[in-house]
């Protein structure tokens, strides 16, 4: 189920189409809770293949971006299919076997994704640090002037917006150094300050 998901949201790139086709195979009545589980769990690993594209051309950390995505998403996927099975080999959860409908597609997806949010937010900064022992600085690369603001990461907007925050930052601290080294020459004319 994870691999079908997968496939099928890496060959369709959207996530949303992904789950609208699984939706839309529940009308059949040929698909369980059981079955959907997984499926869902495959399309959001699926959907990294669309910022993992987008990294290809993208600076080292455009592309950490993309691996910490891929990353959470399928740690999340482990995490969750593994608590759901082994429960269930515990439990015998009834419903696994009942037939899902629409909205018991979107309640899966919408469940995964706010429990893998819980589950890894705490995890971030390993996340990171994962994505930066995959992607490696070079000697050549520790030096380069990068431009932060990538049109790709408009295709994943929280991660646009956080980028426009940083650099918003790293702006009005250029500005604040550049107020405090040109007051004192108010009083006292330097040109090479200047």
């Amino acid at each position: 189920g994870v691999l079908a998901g997968c496939l099928v949201a890496g060959t369709i790139q959207a996530s949303a189409a992904s789950i609208g086709i699984l939706q839309s195979l529940t009308v059949t009545g040929a698909i369980t809770y059981g079955t959907a589980i997984p499926i869902v769990m495959g399309i959001n690993i699926g959907t990294c293949v669309t910022a993992l594209i987008s990294s290809v051309g993208a600076n080292k950390n455009g592309r950490r971006a993309a691996l910490v995505h891929l990353y959470f998403n399928i740690f999340g996927t482990v995490i969750w299919l593994t608590v759901i099975t082994v429960l269930n080999a515990i439990f015998r959860f009834g419903f696994m076997s009942e037939t899902v409908n629409m909205w018991g597609v979107a309640g899966i997806h919408t469940i995964f994704k706010i429990l893998s949010l819980l589950a890894l937010a705490p995890f971030y900064k390993q996340l990171a640090k994962l994505a930066c022992l995959t992607i490696r600085d070079g000697k050549e690369e520790q030096n380069e002037t990068v431009n932060l603001l990538d049109e790709r990461l408009l295709s994943t907007p929280t991660m646009a917006v956080e980028r426009a925050m940083e650099v918003t930052v790293a702006m009005a601290d250029i500005a604040v150094g550049g107020l405090r080294q040109s007051l004192p020459l108010i009083d006292t004319y330097d040109a090479k300050v200047a």
